[in-house]
């Protein structure tokens, strides 16, 4: 009996961990390094919160108070649509917060939250919105990107393999009764059998039973469940994706060119491909290569967004284990 999935979250959590460790060792100067004081390692020497305040001290930030609501720190806004694993319900973890928080420490200041429904007045609040699309908002201009929206197939496979339109004829395809894989799975010709389930958490119980042959859902609610399971990777995706980046208000172009900025950094020095490792697992990055031949792309390019929305709302607060889905269907 394979260990529960709150066991395999933890353990690859702490997988991440270690290699985020390792980044941070790999960027040292070859000469600051000496020798390593296994006390201080151990909890002997300086302390955790001694350590993050030396930090705090010692670094310096190009962002001036007019360009923040409060000084010092970024104002971050968490669309209270998202979900698992942008964002858990908590609201107090998930890649949206790890992103934010990385962000803001290469930027030199502190971080702090704030719920927003949508684009329209969020910057009456804060500084930058997390999980914004190009064209979601014409007063939003896009900084970077660090996740990619799309419907995506996934299977008993070996990561790095691709799908066909071919290779779905005649099999079983598992999907969320009601949500919007459903209808596009139906009618992007794949002419493959469709079987319904509540929730995604049976669909990949069932897809590691071999019940099914594939899984039909948002990229990366799926790629925070098939994190769990040994074997299980994403072969495809439905349609180009769309990219997820950090939200500006247009207007204020100095603020976006720091953030820009400081996105570039954490996307070059490896910090979001530790972070992304750790809600999504081996999941590689979603683009116009990963868009299965074959598939009638105009019928499929439907509401990517609504789809994870409502089919992925993880929460390991609920008392359920992380890594679970809602039952909740998409109302479209």
């Amino acid at each position: 009996m394979r260990a529960s999935t709150q066991t395999q979250r933890t353990n690859l959590r702490r997988g991440a961990l270690a290699l985020a460790c390792a980044a941070s060792l790999a960027v040292l100067p070859a000469c600051s390094l000496g020798p390593v004081d296994l006390d201080a390692l151990m909890g002997n020497g300086t302390s955790v919160a001694e350590a993050k305040a030396a930090a705090r001290a010692a670094r310096s930030t190009t962002l001036t108070a007019d360009e923040l609501h409060t000084a010092g720190t970024l104002t971050v806004g968490l669309l209270s649509s998202e979900s698992a694993p942008l964002l858990l319900s908590s609201a107090d973890e998930g890649l949206d917060v790890d992103v934010a928080y990385a962000l803001a420490d290469e930027l030199g200041v502190d971080c702090t939250f704030v719920s927003v429904t949508g684009l329209s007045d969020a910057y009456d609040a804060c500084d930058v919105v997390m999980g914004v699309r190009a064209g979601d908002d014409a007063d939003t201009a896009v900084a970077g990107s660090y996740a990619e929206d799309a419907m995506a197939l996934f299977s008993r496979a070996s990561s790095g393999t691709k799908a066909t339109a071919a290779d779905l004829a005649g099999k079983t395809v598992g999907v969320q009764a009601g949500s919007v894989s459903q209808r596009a799975l139906a009618s992007a010709g794949t002419q493959a059998a469709e079987q319904d389930f509540t929730n995604l958490n049976e669909a990949f119980a069932a897809l590691e039973a071999g019940t099914v042959d594939y899984v039909l859902c948002g990229a990366y609610p799926g790629g925070y469940l098939a994190a769990v399971y040994d074997g299980i990777s994403c072969v495809g995706t439905l349609a180009q994706p769309a990219y997820l980046g950090v939200g500006v208000k247009a207007e204020n172009n100095t603020l976006f060119s720091k953030v820009l900025e400081g996105m570039d950094v954490i996307s070059s020095n490896g910090v979001l491909d530790v972070l992304r490792g750790r809600w999504v697992g081996g999941m590689s990055r979603l683009d116009t290569t990963s868009v299965i031949d074959g598939i009638q792309q105009a019928d499929a390019n439907v509401d990517e967004q609504a789809d994870a929305d409502a089919e992925a709302d993880a929460d390991a607060g609920t008392g359920t284990e992380a890594g679970t889905a809602s039952t909740s269907t998409d109302a479209a």
